[in-house]
């Protein structure tokens, strides 16, 4: 507040952008309110934040536009002209996934549904997927903010033999501290055992949107691990191919 306060009144500034922490930004933005003066917040995420009423002049904008940009992106560039959505239950997803039906309406792409399931359940996952597969191959997905929070839900679709080709799973990678969670199958404690190659075949379904990761000399260490394993491993996996 003494922050936002003295910079309208030294130097006048005609909005307010932040600050990132939400209790700060519901002090900034009742300031700004009562001056008539615009303000954005970029990690709004307090429910509170949400009354007009209180709060006239915020303006809430979510971290994870990008993300969804993103998605919509890739999508239009394989000319995918159908898709459907699975995700957790929660307010996560609903801010990560804020703005999709928009993207992806504005590339003349279908969101055919958007189920929710308990990830934590498998019973819940599997019921879900089995309706999804009546609605679309390309899958938007989201279990949290890190890729590794849509595992249960990749082992379920694994499965029930939904998997690539015939299945694509696209996940946006909205925040990742590490390259770890995208490889799962490099955990000491499963690391070169029938869990790690099952996660290997796994993640073969999936497509990460985070230009970085897919950019960086790293993902392309991790795609070359994956394919050096399995070719000291063929026996285990006679159908690979290593052309998505």
């Amino acid at each position: 507040m003494n922050f936002s306060w003295h910079a309208w009144k030294k130097d006048r500034v005609d909005v307010f952008i932040g600050p990132e922490c939400s209790p700060a930004l519901s002090v900034t933005a009742l300031l700004a309110s009562n001056l008539n003066l615009p303000v954005f917040g970029p990690f709004s995420m307090m429910a509170s934040l949400g009354n007009k009423e209180k709060y006239p002049t915020l303006t809430r904008v979510s971290q994870y536009l990008n993300q969804v940009e993103a998605v919509a992106t890739l999508i239009a560039y394989y000319n995918w002209t159908r898709v459907a959505i699975i995700r957790n239950m929660g307010s996560i997803c609903d801010s990560c996934l804020a703005a999709i039906n928009e993207a992806l309406d504005y590339r003349d792409i279908n969101l055919a549904a958007t189920l929710v399931a308990n990830f934590s359940n498998p019973d819940d996952v599997g019921y879900t997927l089995r309706e999804l597969k009546t609605w679309a191959r390309i899958i938007i997905v989201c279990g949290g903010y890190t890729p590794n929070t849509a595992l249960p839900m990749l082992l379920k679709a694994y499965d029930m033999n939904m998997t690539y080709p015939d299945y694509v799973f696209i996940i946006p990678d909205f925040i990742t501290p590490s390259f770890n969670p995208w490889q799962p199958w490099l955990d000491s404690s499963i690391f070169n055992t029938s869990t790690a190659a099952k996660y290997i075949l796994i993640y073969r379904s999936v497509v990460v949107t985070d230009s970085y990761v897919i950019s960086t000399q790293v993902s392309s260490q991790k795609t070359s691990f994956i394919d050096e394993y399995v070719a000291q491993h063929k026996q285990e996996f006679p159908k690979y191919n290593p052309v998505i």
